[in-house]
């Protein structure tokens, strides 16, 4: 496993990662449409373990949607995830005004694609321009359930990188959705949903 120790910044707050997993799994929190709020190593909770004894866990991150729902959320290899079971089933009742659920996210859930593809939207929140996307948008319009390839939304008159950043936008907005999992590319289908 491969010692990151980094920091990334969501809304102005840092958010920690400690290895490479936990770094795709942050941003692919972090780029999930609906979330407002992600915290590092936050909650710690108490649990009863199998045996009786009383044990502490601290959740690798927390997630907020914009709905209130709110997400403890432990990263672990496939592998190990069973480590978490007994974790999960005994958190006392007092930690469960923190979170509404409880998850474990594994390589299962941030591949090196949807790591790629997290990062990309980030930065196409950060780098669009409105207009651009503006553009595109009633380009679209229109077009509500067809589908489209990824090279099709590029057109002459627009520089190519702006074009780039407003369609990574949309597929952040979910105004386009990929057909199939997976990294997204020029080839990439898309179902136009508006």
């Amino acid at each position: 496993m491969l010692k990151t120790n980094g920091a990334s910044v969501f809304d102005n707050r840092q958010v920690q990662h400690e290895s490479e997993l936990e770094q795709q799994v942050s941003a692919v929190i972090q780029a999930r449409h609906g979330i407002v709020e992600v915290r590092s190593q936050f909650p710690k909770v108490t649990y009863v373990d199998p045996e009786g004894h009383l044990r502490e866990h601290t959740f690798d991150y927390w997630a907020r949607f914009k709905s209130g729902f709110r997400l403890a959320i432990a990263v672990k290899y496939e592998r190990e995830k069973a480590e978490l079971y007994p974790v999960f089933a005994g958190v006392q009742r007092i930690h469960r005004a923190l979170f509404d659920d409880m998850r474990i996210m594994t390589e299962r859930h941030a591949t090196k694609d949807d790591f790629r593809n997290a990062k990309t939207i980030l930065w196409s929140r950060e780098f669009h321009d409105e207009g651009h996307v503006r553009t595109l948008l009633r380009e679209l319009h229109g077009q509500s359930g067809s589908q489209i390839q990824f090279f099709q939304l590029y057109v002459p008159h627009v520089e190519r990188t702006d074009r780039t950043i407003a369609i990574w936008r949309l597929i952040d907005l979910q105004v386009l959705k990929p057909v199939q999992r997976g990294r997204v590319n020029e080839l990439t289908w898309f179902t136009i949903n508006l």
